[in-house]
């Protein structure tokens, strides 16, 4: 038997020694190795990752925060198909230490890269803020989905991919000429003026309506359009629509075309501030079967659904969806609006109007 390991080997300080510890026996030289960092202080984020060749497989190691450790894990792998359609973007599973949250932001990583990547991801994951607040949370969020987003690109070839650059916002005046950018977060809490934009999926006069994510930065839980995002710094309108919706919904291959535009402005408890230059756009797409019983019974449109033609969306982005009947949603918005989006109202205005 040989010597019993030390206290020290668990330590964290040696990067992804501890993650990849079961890979020692393996030939280092046949993996790749990345590593991807977002944020500054007790809410900066590292990730971690070891490509094998071939596309065999991708494991991360997830940490930050005041206390990195490893609390949780998850792996993930592309769906299956059935008569060739996939019936699910990415399936996962997970374990979790007692006590611990951090598979939650496991699963998360985990299944954004086996979409991404198109193979099998292991995500051990530790990051630990004493007394975190939501504005902490809501910080260490975007810096973990700024890493995921700069792995992905340093994976495709890019090397010099910079989380902070890829999470500037375009700030713009009131007639939406661009004036500089600003880093996600801090755009928000400043309450600055910055482009983004509303997608509606239509199927004749049905909706695609999503459930916004209890994880998401504000406005958790809530009912809105198919889709809403900010372009990045140098990306245009179309591109920055075509992105989110492959990443939100997992769909491609919709022409949208704007509608109209408006300015808003809505404050949250946990201190961002929606304050954008809204673009509305309708694209035609009849792509799935709606899931069940909507947040009103009155709104349900197709409670036997066929899981072949379901949605897949992301859940760290997406907790439901519905198909709804546009004159159905407005009646619903107007006499419930603390289900809905703060945005939703007047977009929903512009989409009827232009009818």
């Amino acid at each position: 038997m040989g010597d019993p390991l030390a206290a020290s080997d668990f330590q964290v300080a040696g990067g992804l020694q501890a993650a990849y510890s079961m890979q020692a026996a393996s030939d280092s030289q046949a993996l790749r190795r990345f590593a991807t960092h977002a944020g500054e202080g007790r809410c900066g984020v590292t990730l971690e990752a070891a490509a094998a060749p071939d596309g065999g497989g991708l494991a991360c190691y997830l940490y930050g925060g005041e206390v990195p450790h490893v609390g949780g894990q998850a792996l993930a792998a592309p769906g299956p198909e059935l008569g060739g359609r996939q019936l699910s973007r990415a399936d996962v599973w997970d374990a979790t230490l007692p006590g611990h949250k951090d598979a939650e932001a496991a699963r998360g990583v985990a299944r954004r890269l086996a979409i991404a990547c198109g193979c099998a991801v292991s995500v051990a994951a530790g990051i630990h803020v004493e007394d975190a607040t939501a504005d902490d949370l809501a910080t260490i969020g975007a810096n973990v989905d700024a890493c995921v987003d700069a792995l992905v690109a340093k994976l495709a070839g890019d090397p010099s991919a910079d989380p902070a650059a890829r999470d500037r916002l375009i700030l713009v005046d009131f007639a939406d000429r661009e004036v500089g950018t600003g880093e996600k977060l801090d755009v928000h809490r400043r309450s600055q003026l910055h482009r983004a934009f509303s997608v509606f999926l239509l199927d004749g006069d049905r909706l695609l309506l999503q459930r916004r994510a209890l994880g998401k930065y504000h406005s958790g839980g809530l009912w809105t359009n198919s889709c809403c995002s900010h372009p990045r710094a140098g990306e245009t309108l179309a591109e920055a629509v075509s992105r989110r919706l492959a990443q939100e919904l997992g769909v491609s291959g919709v022409d949208c075309n704007e509608v109209g535009s408006f300015v808003y402005r809505a404050a949250f408890a946990n201190g961002i501030t929606e304050y954008e230059y809204d673009h509305v756009l309708v694209g035609e797409w009849a792509g799935a079967s709606d899931p069940g019983p909507a947040l009103n019974p009155a709104l349900a449109s197709d409670p036997d659904p066929d899981p072949a033609f379901t949605l897949n969306p992301d859940p760290a982005e997406v907790m439901d969806w519905r198909w709804v009947v546009l004159n159905d949603l407005s009646r619903d918005v107007a006499e419930h609006p603390d289900r809905y989006t703060a945005w939703l109202p007047e977009a929903l205005r512009l989409v009827l109007a232009s009818r």
